[in-house]
């Protein structure tokens, strides 16, 4: 997803000229993909607070290391993970049966 995002938006800064000149059809492919970015972009965040919520749920617990990086707290090892790594172990353990 993060790579559609970066791919749109290069093709934003490469039309920018074109809908600076007006050119036809270069606004409505701006507004095209603008449309796209802000979906994209809320999907991310949904998903984010979606992965927090589950993590939450699994006792997980957010942490700040001392250089303000949020890593997350495993509660039966107290390992420390990025949210994402977290998220996809506490998915995994569960289809599995095993729990948070």
């Amino acid at each position: 997803m993060r790579k559609e995002i970066a791919a749109l938006e290069a093709e934003r800064l490469r039309l920018s000229e074109a809908v600076m000149a007006g050119e036809a059809g270069a606004l409505e492919e701006d507004e095209r993909l603008e449309k796209r970015l802000v979906a994209l972009s809320r999907t991310i965040v949904r998903s984010g607070r979606e992965q927090k919520k589950t993590l939450e749920e699994a006792g997980w617990e957010l942490r700040e290391t001392a250089g303000g990086k949020r890593i997350w707290e495993r509660p039966d090892t107290g390992r420390l993970y990025p949210q994402t790594v977290a998220y996809w172990l506490v998915v995994r353990e569960a289809k599995e049966g095993g729990g948070g």
